[in-house]
């Protein structure tokens, strides 16, 4: 690649990983108080304490039925995205040409072109492994929940061990949805580097922004906040 690319697209290239790598690393496992992601963990923890509280878990059965029902629709929207990407790249010279006739298109190599058209493949392929592991997690969080006896039949320590056994997979099952969403949101920023690499760069940034926003100032994670300092202040109150 380094032979067909200027200094600038690997520049632009270089903050695309840096940036993807980075945010989805502590979007995934980072433990801020603050952030939207913990808050969440921490509210999904409760859902389940509150599900072996329940004779009745039909609720909680619909409830993470729509979730599986808008994984799946991703999953299958990702996967005609990339049957369409494959066909796509099998025309790619005559695509090459009609780029080349567009005005804000920064001219390359036609090798550079095929590259980024199998990079954006190969990002989509990424969100539908993440789409489809968490569907797959899915499957596995519905027979953790059919099989758990209910909260008064075991001791606190073996509650405490269960939720927390429970909710780590249930956690896993968003943690790989809002995986393959980011997947979207990053392709539209390598689309970018289809017109030239500062908007590449640029698009990269401004979604990394964006989506730091969202994680930690957006109202809903302040009414997420909020609402478990809510519900942590009450526990303690019974205490």
């Amino acid at each position: 690649m380094i032979a067909f690319a200027s200094p600038a697209d690997l520049i632009a290239l270089a903050l695309f990983a840096v940036c993807v790598l980075v945010y989805s690393r502590y979007a995934d496992h980072g433990r801020s108080p603050n952030m939207l992601n913990t808050r969440m963990r921490s509210v999904r923890r409760r859902w389940v304490r509150q599900m072996l509280s329940r004779d009745d878990r039909v609720t909680d059965t619909i409830l993470t039925g729509h979730s599986a029902n808008a994984i799946s629709f991703f999953a299958s929207a990702t996967i005609l995205i990339v049957a369409g990407l494959v066909g796509v790249l099998s025309k790619t010279s005559d695509l090459y040409d009609v780029a080349s006739h567009v005005i804000l298109v920064q001219p390359s190599s036609l090798e550079l072109f095929q590259f980024k058209l199998l990079g954006l493949t190969g990002i989509f392929i990424f969100g539908f492994y993440r789409f489809t592991w968490s569907l797959l997690q899915a499957s596995y969080y519905y027979g953790l929940m059919g099989a758990a006896p209910r909260a008064n039949s075991m001791s606190e320590a073996d509650l405490d061990r269960l939720v927390d056994q429970i909710s780590t997979v249930l956690n896993n099952v968003f943690t790989n949805f809002n995986g393959g969403i980011r997947t979207y949101y990053y392709a539209l920023a390598w689309l970018g580097w289809l017109f030239q690499p500062a908007v590449f760069a640029l698009a990269t940034i401004l979604i990394t922004t964006v989506l730091i926003m969202r994680q930690f100032s957006s109202k809903s994670a302040l009414a997420i906040r909020n609402f478990t300092e809510i519900v942590d202040a009450g526990d303690d109150g019974k205490r």
